[in-house]
């Protein structure tokens, strides 16, 4: 029974993308969202009925993910729904970047790739640093604890983006190459919608859900790609995906 839901959301997940970046392409702003509110639970879906080893850190991140992008949507962009959406959103780069770090040894990354950190470190500072300085930096009238938040969240997925990177240079594998290019494509949606303009909505819109539906489907073949490990450790001991 478990094998065959399995095989269900996997059409169902696939099916769900399509139908979000058509909806989106033609202009169905309304259906577009809905239809993206079940991309990751149905990934999530997925994930959970697999019979592969499972990673608890990865199912946090997609739940808070699931939790963020029905909230949104649910909730109709208010006030409550900000937070609770930002909130959710930091805890699942949380739960990600804190599964990638623990593949990895720090002692082995300083001593290997100490041009590579400090270069991709100057790079995410600039990030942030541009970030901050964009207009929707300046939210709810700069109450504090919106400007933690907004930062939190920006820190967050800067440091997955960088981390996985890392990652990747670490092993050296294909499989951390598919991690990298999912965390690329989601953080790189994220950046998108942080630099909306108004005056090309339509092909910020058709950028960002064509990156964030991208970056989830790499993560789903990064959890079904079976290549052996390799890393410049090879006594590290690593979770599973």
């Amino acid at each position: 029974m478990k094998l065959y839901l399995n095989k269900i959301t996997i059409v169902i997940f696939f099916l769900t993308c399509l139908v979000y970046l058509g909806c989106v392409m033609f202009g169905y702003d309304s259906i577009s969202e809905y239809v993206r509110s079940f991309v990751v639970p149905s990934l999530l879906v997925y994930y959970y009925t697999r019979k592969a080893n499972k990673s608890l850190l990865i199912a946090l991140f997609l739940v808070f993910y699931s939790i963020a992008e029905t909230t949104f949507f649910y909730l109709d962009y208010s006030d409550l729904s900000y937070y609770v959406g930002n909130v959710s959103y930091s805890f699942a780069y949380g739960f990600m970047l804190t599964f990638i770090l623990f593949k990895m040894q720090f002692s082995k990354i300083l001593k290997r790739f100490p041009i590579h950190l400090i270069i991709l470190f100057l790079f995410g500072g600039y990030l942030l640093f541009a970030l901050d300085e964009l207009p929707e930096s300046e939210i709810s009238d700069n109450k504090l604890v919106d400007y933690v938040l907004y930062s939190v969240y920006n820190v967050l997925f800067i440091l997955v983006l960088v981390f996985s990177l890392i990652n990747y240079l670490y092993h050296d594998i294909k499989k951390a190459l598919i991690l990298f290019l999912a965390c690329l494509c989601i953080v790189l949606s994220e950046l998108v919608q942080v630099a909306y303009v108004v005056e090309i909505r339509s092909l910020f819109n058709v950028l960002y859900s064509f990156l964030l539906t991208v970056g989830f489907c790499f993560l789903f073949f990064y959890f079904n790609y079976g290549d052996k490990t390799r890393s410049i450790d090879l006594e590290v001991n690593l979770i599973n995906a």
